[in-house]
């Protein structure tokens, strides 16, 4: 299943981008492992973290692929996440 969004959706939060750190950046990094991506959580924005957001937009969100974590993004790898059980 995938889901798609249409352009211009509602979105709220600033995006994560290379460089940033913190609680949202863990939470993506365990979501995104979570649900099979070999991603280790450093709590670090880094490249490794970029290119699996990367991956999951192409599979999941083909339509926006930024490698940045935006609210659109954030918010489907959670829906996934929560989809499959883990």
């Amino acid at each position: 299943t995938r889901f798609f969004f249409a352009s211009g959706s509602s979105s709220s939060g600033t995006p994560l981008r290379p460089g940033d750190s913190g609680k949202a950046v863990i939470s993506l990094q365990e979501d995104l492992a979570a649900i099979g991506y070999g991603l280790p959580v450093t709590g670090t924005y880094d490249e490794a973290t970029g290119l699996t957001v990367l991956a999951f937009q192409r599979h999941w969100h083909p339509g926006h692929l930024s490698g940045e974590a935006d609210f659109q993004t954030r918010n489907l790898v959670r829906r996934v996440r929560d989809l499959s059980g883990r």
